[in-house]
C-alpha cells in the first residue's frame, strides 16, 4: 500500500500534519520533566540583614508547604527565621565540589511558580 503524497510548496502535507501534531503535543506537556537547576537537598548558605545578623546561615535547599524554594536553616536565625525564600535573600551560595559558589537564583527562581518569585520568608 502507497501512501499519496501531495507536494505544497516544497513540503509534503504528511509531514506538515506530523510537526504540527508534534508541536502541540509538545506545548500541551507539562514541564514536570524538566531537571530543576539546583537539586532539593544541595547545602546552601544566605546572608541577609533581615536575618539578625552579618554572617552566613547554612541549611538545605527544599521545597516548602507551598511548593516555593526555601533554604531551610540548620538552625534559627537570631531573629527566629527557620527558612528564607531563594528569591528574597540578598545573598545566596551553594556547596559544590567542595567549595562555595554563587547559586543560580535567577534559575532557581525561574523554575518555580509565579507566586513564589517575589521573595518572602517564614518570618
Amino acid at each position: 500500500m502507497t501512501v499519496p503524497i501531495v507536494r505544497k510548496e516544497g513540503m509534503n502535507v504528511l509531514s506538515c500534519k506530523l510537526i504540527s501534531v508534534l508541536l502541540a503535543a509538545l506545548l500541551a506537556a507539562p514541564l514536570s520533566w524538566a531537571t530543576p537547576p539546583v537539586p532539593e537537598g544541595t547545602r546552601m548558605r544566605v546572608m541577609d540583614a533581615g536575618l539578625g545578623t552579618r554572617d552566613w546561615l547554612e541549611g538545605r535547599l527544599k521545597a516548602g508547604a507551598d511548593s516555593c524554594m526555601m533554604v531551610f536553616l540548620d538552625r534559627p536565625s537570631a531573629s527566629g527565621h527557620t527558612a528564607v525564600s531563594v528569591a528574597g535573600a540578598r545573598q545566596v551560595q551553594m556547596f559544590q565540589s567542595g567549595q562555595w559558589v554563587p547559586a543560580p537564583v535567577g534559575a532557581i527562581n525561574a523554575a518555580q511558580p509565579r507566586e513564589c518569585r517575589g521573595g518572602g520568608d517564614n518570618g
